[in-house]
């Protein structure tokens, strides 16, 4: 999760500093599409990992993407400044593809070990995402702002952390093996009808749909925010520690709600804490100080925190058995794909080229509401 979704939620600084140096003739819009595929990849590649590790396949997946990541970080390194396709292919698809591999099963390798307090155990692995999302981007903002270092060295120092951690968690990460092959054993019978089954239940149709509307808007604060605030005229050293602020908290929001959840249930809790992200969402509208902007990243670092890792706690609730946990993360992460790869260049549309902030920040405080 440190090197996955902590990576992806690193990317504001890379929206940032591409659209200031290094892509500085493309369009924030068009920037987006390279965080905004790269979060997609995250969550579609599920549909095919998700039954791969409830098919005991976790080691295969776990090598590969261990592979994928460090090559394609390497070959970001290399990537030439406003070679748009360079960073989109190794950064955009590459890594998104990598780090996607290991997303679901990450969440439900848990289910293998923990049943009485599988919430809370969630919600400690989701807050190695927000772990990651803290130190990354106070790394890439030291390596590429503050020692000026060029674009390629930065990287190759990222690559080599990155990939160091992932051959860690190769070596920690394990499955209980009588606990996997759900879905060859299914009562259905085979992936597809499976999950068909899921998509007509009605609890999980309607947290699934839910889950779509939501990341449309979710991943705004995580990509624009040091934009935002740079853009607002406060100090860049402090611009460059606003991501980190926000996910730093974020990592309080996925243990203790997912602590609570084993006590008064997943969906008590991912109600509120949804209708809470969109509020805190909205208000970005009156920020215009460090004051505003240190209070948006910390209360919507611990919510929206709390909305991903309670999510997958619902999903993970709504399981017959634990062998298809993993498809039904799986499979919902691949259907939020769709609004989490358009959600950032609808925003960047939005915002255009005169940075007029209401239009995103509306469109995206919105669409959290569904859901609840």
């Amino acid at each position: 999760m440190f090197t996955n979704l902590g990576h992806a939620n690193a990317f504001g600084v890379y929206e940032s500093y591409y659209e200031r140096v290094y892509l500085s003739h493309e369009s924030s819009s068009t920037i987006s599409w390279i965080g905004s595929v790269q979060i997609s990849c995250l969550f579609v590649f599920g549909l095919i990992t998700g039954p791969l590790f409830d098919a005991g396949k976790f080691r295969h997946i776990m090598i590969g993407s261990t592979i994928l990541l460090t090559f394609c970080n390497l070959m970001l390194s290399f990537a030439k400044p406003d070679a748009f396709y360079q960073i989109f292919l190794s950064q955009g698809i590459g890594m998104g593809l990598a780090m996607g591999a290991t997303y679901s099963p990450s969440y439900a390798i848990c289910s293998h070990h923990f049943r009485r307090k599988r919430g809370f155990a969630m919600g400690l692995v989701a807050s190695g995402g927000a772990v990651g999302g803290l130190i990354q981007p106070i790394m890439l903002n030291h390596l590429l702002n503050e020692r000026g270092l060029s674009f390629g060295n930065a990287i190759r120092i990222n690559t080599a952390m990155n990939g160091f951690l992932f051959v860690v968690a190769n070596f920690l990460m394990k499955t209980k093996h009588a606990a996997v092959g759900g879905v060859k054993k299914s009562p259905v019978g085979g992936r597809g009808r499976m999950m068909m089954r899921f998509m007509t239940q009605p609890a999980y149709l309607s947290v699934t749909l839910g889950l779509i509307f939501n990341l449309f808007g979710l991943f705004f604060p995580v990509i624009y925010l040091q934009l935002l605030s740079t853009t607002k005229g406060l100090p860049e050293n402090f611009s460059f520690y606003s991501i980190s602020i926000l996910n730093g908290v974020s990592a309080f929001g996925r243990i203790l709600p997912n602590l609570l959840s084993d006590r008064f249930g997943a969906f008590n809790m991912f109600i509120p804490f949804t209708f809470a992200t969109g509020l805190i969402l909205l208000s970005i509208l009156a920020v215009n100080s460090i004051a505003g902007v240190v209070s948006v990243a910390i209360f919507y670092g611990f919510f929206s925190g709390a909305y991903i890792a309670l999510s997958s706690a619902v999903l993970a609730s709504l399981a017959d058995h634990d062998g298809e946990i993993g498809a039904r993360i799986g499979l919902a992460s691949a259907f939020s794909a769709i609004s989490s790869v358009a959600g950032p260049p609808i925003n960047g549309v939005l915002l255009g080229s005169s940075f007029n902030w209401t239009p995103p920040i509306l469109f995206s405080g919105v669409r959290l509401f569904p859901s609840g």
